[in-house]
C-alpha cells in the first residue's frame, strides 16, 4: 500500500532552522521543548522508504522526507507516555514485575544490556533460542545445568579432569552464555515481553511465543514492522542507537521510581524484623 504522498513540513527539523523553529513547533505539537529537541537529535522520527511500510503502520506517519518516511513526532510522543503509563500500572499491581528485554540488532545491543543490568531484569541480545518460553520447562533445566557447572568452575572442581575434558567445559560454558547468559537467573516465565524491532525474523518466535502464552508485549516498531501481535506499540527509528536510548531512558524513569518504593519498603520491613530481635 502506497504511502500518502504529501510533504512534511520538516525544515524545523533542519539543523540550521531547529533553534529558531523549536518553539512554536513545541507549542503546536504540544510537547515539552527540551524533550522535542532530544527526539529531533535521535533522529526517532525516521522510518523506511515508502515501499517497505507495513499497512497498519500508516496512521503514526506524518508523510514522506527525501523518499523516506517519517513519523509524526506528536504521535511517538504520546505513545511514549502510553508505554509510561502502562508499566507504571504493570507495576503498581505487581511490584515483582519481570521484565524480559529483547534486542538482538546492532544499534539494540548495548541500550538493551544496559537497562536490563540496572534494574537485574533477563535479557537476550545474541539470539533468541526457540521454546524459551513455550518449552520453559526444558529450556530451565538447561539454565540450571549452565549454573552448576558455573559453580563447579568457580569451586576448582574440573581441575581433577584432563586438558582436554577441561577445554571442553570451557567451550561449553561459552556456549551457554551466550545463548543463556542474559536469562541465566530467570525463575519463572516474565510477566512483560520488550521488543527492539519486530521485523526481525528471530524476534518474531519470541512475539509468537509470547503471544500463544498470554505474555504482554511491549516494542519499539519502525514503518516496516507489523504492529498487530504488538499489546503496547511505540512507533520509532529501530535502526537508530540514540532514538531506543531516548525511549529506555523514558521506561526507566519509571522502574526507577518503583524500584526505589520497593526497596524502601524492604528496608522498612527488615528494620522492624531487626528490632523484634533487639
Amino acid at each position: 500500500m502506497e504511502v500518502d504522498q504529501k510533504k512534511v513540513q520538516l525544515k524545523s527539523f533542519s539543523q540550521e532552522n531547529q533553534d529558531s523553529n523549536l518553539v512554536s513547533l513545541s507549542k503546536t505539537l504540544n510537547i515539552p521543548e527540551s524533550i522535542l529537541k532530544k527526539m529531533i537529535e535521535t533522529g526517532i522520527y525516521w522510518g523506511h522508504k515508502p515501499s517497505k511500510t507495513y499497512p497498519k503502520m500508516r496512521e503514526y506517519i506524518e508523510g514522506l522526507k527525501s523518499n523516506v518516511t517519517v513519523f509524526d513526532l506528536k504521535k511517538i510522543y504520546q505513545k511514549i507516555k502510553e508505554a509510561q503509563d502502562y508499566l507504571e500500572k504493570k507495576l503498581k499491581e505487581n511490584s515483582d514485575l519481570v521484565i524480559l528485554f529483547l534486542g538482538t540488532t546492532p544499534p539494540a545491543k548495548k541500550p538493551i544490556l544496559e537497562i536490563a543490568k540496572k534494574f537485574n531484569y533477563p535479557y537476550v541480545i545474541e539470539r533468541w533460542v526457540g521454546g524459551t518460553f513455550t518449552n520453559f520447562k526444558n529450556i530451565f533445566e538447561r539454565l540450571k545445568y549452565f549454573k552448576e557447572l558455573e559453580e563447579k568452575k568457580a569451586k576448582g572442581e574440573l581441575k581433577k579432569y584432563s586438558k582436554k575434558e577441561q577445554l571442553d567445559f570451557e567451550r561449553e560454558l561459552q556456549r551457554l552464555e551466550k545463548l543463556f547468559g542474559g536469562i541465566k537467573n530467570l525463575e519463572k516465565l516474565p510477566d512483560l515481553l520488550f521488543i527492539v524491532n519486530v521485523s526481525e525474523k528471530n524476534h518474531q518466535t519470541a512475539i509468537r511465543e509470547a503471544n500463544r502464552l498470554k505474555i504482554p508485549v511491549m516494542a519499539i516498531v519502525d514503518t516496516d514492522g507489523n504492529p498487530d501481535p504488538i499489546d503496547v506499540v511505540i512507533p520509532a527509528n529501530d535502526n537508530s542507537k540514540s532514538a531506543i536510548e531516548f525511549i529506555l531512558e523514558k521506561l526507566a524513569q519509571v522502574i526507577e521510581k518503583y524500584h526505589k518504593v520497593k526497596n524502601e519498603k524492604k528496608n522498612l520491613i527488615e528494620s522492624k524484623e531487626s528490632n523484634k530481635k533487639s
